[in-house]
């Protein structure tokens, strides 16, 4: 794998490239000063709300729920570790490159570098390679109310030591009422986001959602996905979130942002409004209390 560092400074370089968790790190002020303490509590144990499990085509998804407004659940083990080592092998043949930042206005939108996004990535396609393909076809089978085929490529993000992404939105919000891109004219904005966990960091890369005063770690083969968008397609802000950043080793992620073209969950909302959640996790799960999935 190739790494793009022409810009190393922006990473904390000290004895064998890691980062102690109070030494600052380049971009930290793009943070405010409760983020970044939410972040250091990622070694605290979560308690979901609720725990499921079911089997589907002879597998069985294990959920965690985080909340169900905004949707943030956890599909814990939902790719096995010898899927996870070939998807992550593959996806370090690729070359990865300094990731940009996007800017919109009225009249353009503009790519850039900048100190605020501190990653290297790539895109691949949903059936890139044997490996890639196999997870993909997996979460169109195990989670069949979220249309996959209406997502954009895969993008593989890997965090070094300094690397992190400051909280943000992954739903467009746009200046005029006309989308600037083709693609979102097409598909519309991002309704959901699919995060696959391929390689954990040592220390921190964490995921924070400051509005839920929620910070996720998940292991290899987890997937944390929540929904940008409320059932009426506008943003939901409670689904600000951010990259924690890498305090040592390497974190290694890919992602899937589903569009909200045919999705089930938007076309057919919840009589109260909001969405069918049953939908999501399957009205035919059963609740295990106590079950080892939720620790």
């Amino acid at each position: 794998m190739v790494l793009l560092l022409t810009l190393l400074h922006v990473f904390c370089i000290a004895e064998v490239l890691s980062c102690s968790p109070t030494m600052s790190f380049d971009g930290e002020e793009h943070w405010t000063a409760d983020e970044l303490d939410q972040c250091e509590m990622h070694g605290t144990e979560y308690s979901p709300n609720l725990c499921y499990a079911h089997m589907i085509n002879y597998q069985r998804l294990n959920v965690e729920v985080l909340f169900e407004d905004p949707i943030l659940v956890v599909f814990r083990n939902f790719a096995s570790q010898k899927d996870v080592a070939q998807f992550l092998l593959d996806a370090k043949k690729e070359e990865l490159s300094l990731q940009e930042v996007v800017e919109m206005n009225e009249t353009s939108t503009t790519y850039f570098v900048s100190n605020d996004r501190l990653a290297n990535g790539t895109f691949i396609s949903h059936e890139g390679t044997a490996a890639i393909s196999k997870v993909f076809k997996k979460a169109k089978a195990m989670i069949p109310f979220v249309n996959f085929e209406y997502s954009e490529d895969w993008q593989i993000l890997s965090y070094l030591p300094g690397g992190h992404y400051r909280p943000h939105h992954d739903y467009f919000e746009y200046e005029s009422e006309t989308p600037l891109d083709d693609y979102t004219k097409i598909h519309g904005n991002r309704f959901a986001t699919f995060l696959l966990v391929l390689q954990n960091a040592e220390k921190g890369g964490g995921t924070v959602f400051p509005y839920l005063r929620q910070t996720v770690l998940a292991s290899p083969g987890d997937v944390i996905f929540w929904t940008n968008m409320r059932s009426n397609k506008e943003l939901d802000k409670n689904s600000y979130h951010g990259a924690c950043v890498v305090r040592k080793g390497e974190k290694v992620a890919a992602v899937l942002w589903v569009r909200e073209k045919f999705q089930d969950l938007l076309l057919y909302p919840h009589n109260a409004g909001g969405f069918d959640f049953d939908k999501l996790i399957n009205p035919r799960l059963k609740l295990l209390q106590g079950f080892p999935i939720c620790k």
